[in-house]
């Protein structure tokens, strides 16, 4: 069982995992029972299915295409299609794969299901120390709204503070800064308002990525920032909404704040954040050890601040809670779905699936989800390593997505064969923050090209071809099949850009590589645009 001294989950989750395999089995006859009626249950005979054996034998695996047309009669307004459940939205996903807009349906049911683990540890940390939370999103709706078509984390929050579970005191700059539907410069409003705010004590985002992105805008911007906190003003070219603009006004400001704001900051940003903030006890976020580059170079900021990876969840799921803090081990909550685990292969010949009681450690799975909102047997597309267990639920690791990965020649490069190689980087001393991979056809051989930014490119001496080198043959040595069509010239040399970040960042805009809330993507499906510029 998994144990350690940051463990983060509380007796409740514990409780639930201990009687696992019954709850999941509870939770398939719950959702069978109360979608009988519908047309998805009338089909495939629900009212019959008893054990859940049974229906793992009646009803096939499904992917998204196996819904839309059904999804779509429901936006329209029709009822009783997939769920019999109250759909409070549609969430808009292009998924990891980036194989196109999703809409995948939310009910109430299923977000009633994830209130009491979500944030379960961010909210008791707050109840135990006081202090204030800052989150570093701004969602582009209202609590009271009735939109239909949003991102997943603004159904999420929408709804938690509909039901009153959101103590907006408790956040920096309170209701304005955390929903809003005005355009703004965020980032320096939130950066105004969490410099004036002393009792720091939780720092939070959907993606860690995001909290990077806050640090280097306020380091970039600092001068302005505090001289807008000395004159009580701001730039003419930052647009603050008017609500929000008499809030940030209306902040205490001493001029002993004044002072330390200015010493700390002018003696650099490397642990900023516990300088700024002495309380500062979390800095949480959704992560994984795909997004070690952003992580490392967060480090920067926050130091010995503890990180918090606070959910492992997709549009479709809320599916795990991590075991500890700086912890990228997540334990299936039993109650909020119905889990099988496909084995995991070249070629996905295997189409029978385990339950949660039946992985084996170190093996990779696709993760099977059957919610509270529709989709049955669904095919998350995440591939996770079985690494444990808490009581009867698995506590596994990201891994990588299924047919994430780049092909020239069928050597299928993966997401976690990148990572290696970009690992080898790090271990050389090249500090990049920021990468990502495409394959190149448009001429014979192909090749693959990777644009990088670099943590500090003034120290860096290598040259992008002595990059190119050393990533070319950290592929072949985690390839086989990379290494076999580069000896045949197949596939010629990989070849590598670097990029400042603000060049980065454009070029990652201009080709559609950001998902919600500016998740950063390492893979490029389709390639760079103007990828002839490269040559």
């Amino acid at each position: 069982m998994v144990t350690g001294e940051n463990q983060t989950l509380d007796a409740v989750i514990l409780a639930k995992c201990q009687s696992a395999k019954k709850i999941e089995q509870q939770m398939l006859k719950k959702i069978l029972f109360e979608n009988k009626d519908t047309e998805y249950g009338k089909k495939y005979g629900f009212s019959d299915i008893k054990t859940a054996d049974e229906y793992r034998k009646r009803l096939p695996l499904t992917e998204y295409a196996d819904y839309e047309e059904s999804v779509d009669r429901m936006i329209a307004g029709e009822k009783n299609i997939l769920t019999a459940y109250a759909v409070v939205g549609y969430c808009r996903s292009s998924g990891t794969s980036s194989t196109g807009r999703k809409n995948i349906p939310i009910s109430q049911v299923q977000l009633d299901q994830y209130d009491s683990c979500a944030e379960a540890y961010m909210d008791r940390l707050i109840k135990e120390q006081g202090g204030k939370r800052l989150q570093i999103a701004t969602f582009r709706t209202l609590p009271e709204s009735d939109e239909m078509s949003l991102l997943y984390t603004e159904i999420y929050y929408r709804n938690k503070a509909r039901a009153g579970r959101m103590n907006m005191e408790e956040y920096v700059g309170g209701r304005e800064l955390v929903f809003n539907r005005d355009e703004g410069d965020w980032l320096f409003i939130k950066a105004f308002a969490a410099l004036l705010e002393e009792d720091l004590v939780l720092i939070e985002a959907i993606y860690l990525y995001e909290l990077l992105h806050f640090f280097t805008y306020m380091e970039e911007n600092i001068d302005r920032l505090t001289e807008s906190i000395k004159k009580r003003s701001f730039p003419e070219d930052i647009v603050i909404p008017a609500n929000v603009r008499k809030m940030l006004l209306s902040l205490p400001v001493s001029e002993e704040r004044i002072r330390k704001i200015e010493r700390e900051c002018s003696l650099g940003f490397d642990g900023i954040a516990k300088r700024l903030w002495p309380k500062l006890q979390l800095a949480a976020g959704i992560s994984s050890q795909e997004y070690f580059a952003e992580n490392a170079m967060l480090r920067r900021f926050t130091e010995d601040v503890p990180e918090y990876y606070y959910m492992y969840c997709a549009s479709e799921c809320y599916m795990g809670m991590p075991v500890a803090a700086e912890d990228f081990r997540y334990v299936m909550i039993p109650d909020n779905a119905f889990y099988e685990f496909l084995p995991y292969e070249e070629g996905n010949r295997i189409k029978e699936t385990c339950l949660p009681h039946e992985l084996k450690a170190g093996q990779l799975y696709e993760v099977i989800v059957t919610n509270f909102a529709g989709l049955y047997r669904y095919r998350m597309g995440d591939i996770v390593r079985a690494v444990d267990y808490i009581g009867e639920s698995p506590v596994v690791e990201f891994a990588t997505r299924r047919n994430l990965s780049l092909n020239i020649a069928g050597e299928k490069v993966n997401l976690s064969q990148i990572e290696y190689a970009m690992l080898r980087l790090s271990m050389k001393g090249i500090e990049v923050s920021m990468y990502c991979f495409a394959s190149c056809v448009k001429k014979v051989p192909g090749y693959y090209q990777v644009a990088i930014a670099l943590n500090n490119p003034v120290a860096n001496t290598y040259t992008e071809k002595e990059i190119a080198e050393w990533l070319d043959d950290a592929l072949i040595q985690y390839n086989p099949d990379y290494e076999d069509l580069r000896g045949l010239k197949e596939i010629a040399p990989l070849r590598v850009r670097l990029f400042d970040a603000e060049e980065y960042m454009a070029l990652m805009k201009e080709n559609g590589l950001f998902g919600g809330h500016n998740k950063p993507k390492h893979i490029a499906p389709k390639g760079f645009l103007r990828a002839e510029d490269w040559n």
